[in-house]
């Protein structure tokens, strides 16, 4: 995923326009914008700041966190704009596992926050359900749930606040 950076004077989808850049932090002699920098928007005729949204390098000049396409300006409009960048030759990228880290899917949309999953076991070779049997549900910090399967071969529901990857442990039958 490619985000380009804001410069000054740059626009909004609300026609918004950004007021504040830094002057130490050019692009082709134009101050980069940052976040909480200035905006104004002549739609609501109000005045209002840039805030961050989406995934992102933690890239910053004199502390400030760059402004990318797609951050928000935040006036009195509705819905909320988004940043509109005037360039296309300096930007931030970023790779899955980059995305993923940040809690976004490969192509930059956010994953659920809150997962409850319930996982029905079946036979790997018949594809039946495995009914009345033990099992441990194990994540990268040990084992978070451990039970006996219902009639319909469904472990108790697992609910995590990031997504996760499972081991799951049958016991031998006896």
């Amino acid at each position: 995923m490619r985000r380009y950076n804001i410069k000054l004077h740059d626009k909004t989808t609300s026609g918004a326009f950004v007021t504040d850049g830094e002057p130490t932090t050019m692009h082709h002699g134009t101050p980069l914008a940052f976040i909480g920098a200035a905006i104004y928007c002549p739609t609501c005729k109000s005045a209002g700041v840039i805030v961050a949204s989406g995934p992102r390098l933690s890239v910053s000049f004199r502390g400030k966190q760059a402004a990318l396409e797609n951050d928000l300006g935040m006036c009195k409009c509705s819905p909320t704009p988004r940043l509109i960048a005037s360039q296309s030759a300096m930007s931030q990228s970023l790779d899955g596992n980059a995305l993923t880290r940040q809690g976004y899917t490969p192509m930059g949309v956010p994953f659920l926050r809150h997962h409850d999953e319930q996982i029905t076991l079946r036979d790997r070779g018949t594809r039946r359900v495995l009914a009345n049997i033990q099992y441990r549900l194990k994540d990268s910090s040990g084992i978070i749930a451990s039970g006996k399967t219902d009639a319909n071969g469904r472990t108790e529901r697992i609910a995590t606040d990031i997504a996760e990857h499972l081991i799951i442990e049958i016991a031998p039958a006896h």
